[in-house]
């Protein structure tokens, strides 16, 4: 007789053979669980870069457009700066960027004269561009040095101006006692001497003098009427406006004024200022026309590779 043999599981084998199959289950729930943890941290790493790479790519471009544009718009026309003279003093230069050096849609709005490089849009950061790249330091070099020679000719000029100014007022007052001193820029009245425009005369003549050796003094002499009515008579320089008003005839045929001016324009002190300003205007030009040459070099290193 055969026995039918059951075999039955204590709770405590059912327990850990549950235990064993949930051990089981959690393991592959682990790796599924760091599996999708490690991949996810991948795609956030690439994500990541692209976007970096996107943003280094968006920077670049960005950085080469503003280059380009500072390029057309700035450094460019700095390139042809040059000095100009200007009203309002004697021997009055200033750096000027001629308007047709402007690009088309910008030289419509620049006045015909020009424009001062002090009121260049853009001028400081291109400033900032030359001086910050050692590849254009001899170009950002020429600039500090043309500056600085019409500061110190700038400076000179004006001590030039203190210094005729009071030789001229103390000369004029011994030499035309009786006439009066008109210091108004309008028409002076008559019996006067006009002393802003004698002062002119003076500083002008004496530079052309150290420049270019040139002393001409040539006077005229004209009729001055005020609505029909004779006034007196006035005395010129050649190209100036009068310096004696409305005085009489006697005044104007003899040669005092003019062997003042001969005495004022050779003085030897005023020479030394008028020396400096000869020098420095020559420096000056020397350092605009290396500047020149050098800028007008970055520019086209600019346009061909887009980059400093």
């Amino acid at each position: 007789m055969g026995f039918i043999s059951s075999v039955s599981h204590s709770p405590a084998a059912n327990l850990n053979a549950a235990s064993s199959g949930s051990d089981v289950s959690l393991a592959v729930d682990d790796v599924i669980l760091w599996t999708g943890f490690i991949t996810g941290i991948i795609g956030t790493v690439v994500a990541t870069v692209t976007l970096i790479w996107q943003l280094l790519q968006w920077r670049n471009a960005r950085k080469e457009r503003s280059i380009l544009t500072l390029n057309a718009h700035v450094l460019k026309p700095w390139s042809e700066v040059a000095v100009t003279p200007v009203g309002g003093w004697p021997d009055g230069i200033e750096l000027f960027v001629p308007k047709n050096a402007f690009p088309a849609d910008v030289a419509p709005k620049i006045p015909d004269q020009g424009l001062p490089v002090s009121k260049l849009t853009g001028l400081f950061q291109a400033q900032m561009y030359l001086s910050g790249h050692a590849h254009h330091e001899g170009t950002w070099v020429e600039w500090i040095r043309a500056d600085r020679a019409l500061d110190a000719y700038n400076d000179a000029r004006r001590e030039r101006h203190k210094f005729v100014e009071t030789m001229v007022t103390e000369g004029m007052a011994v030499a035309y006692p009786d006439l009066a001193a008109a210091t108004s820029p309008e028409s002076p009245p008559a019996n006067s001497y006009w002393l802003p425009q004698v002062i002119t005369v003076v500083e002008r003549m004496s530079y052309q003098f150290a420049a270019y050796s040139i002393l001409n003094v040539q006077m005229s002499k004209s009729m001055m009427n005020v609505r029909g009515e004779n006034r007196g008579w006035s005395l010129s320089e050649h190209n100036s406006m009068p310096l004696l008003v409305g005085v009489a005839e006697s005044r104007v045929d003899d040669d005092k004024m003019k062997n003042l001016l001969l005495r004022w324009t050779q003085d030897d002190r005023l020479k030394v200022f008028n020396v400096t300003m000869v020098e420095t205007r020559a420096e000056l030009e020397h350092a605009l026309e290396d500047f020149r040459t050098k800028l007008k070099e970055v520019c086209l290193e600019i346009d061909q590779s887009g980059s400093p």
